[in-house]
């Protein structure tokens, strides 16, 4: 039997919210929302809105969020948009 308690968390966003707390949690959400709600209507804004969807779903159940290429591939689709 083998032990995974050294594994770490699994979640991006329960790792955001254990190393900055509450606060660190509420700005990043916040810094989120803003972008969303600053992008313009458009093709590329809805591919992207798909794409970020997805990757936050995933970074529920893997640390994907902050993989280099999984940040570039949205930087890259963020800046894509109108």
């Amino acid at each position: 039997l083998s032990s995974h308690s050294c594994s770490g968390s699994d979640s991006s966003l329960l790792l955001i919210l254990a190393t900055t707390g509450t606060i660190g949690f509420i700005i990043f959400v916040s810094s989120i929302s803003k972008i969303l709600f600053n992008l313009k209507k458009g093709f590329y804004t809805k591919v992207f809105l798909v794409i970020l969807s997805a990757v936050f779903v995933h970074s529920f159940f893997v640390n994907s969020l902050f993989y280099p290429w999984v940040m570039g591939y949205l930087a890259i689709s963020a800046s894509l948009t109108e």
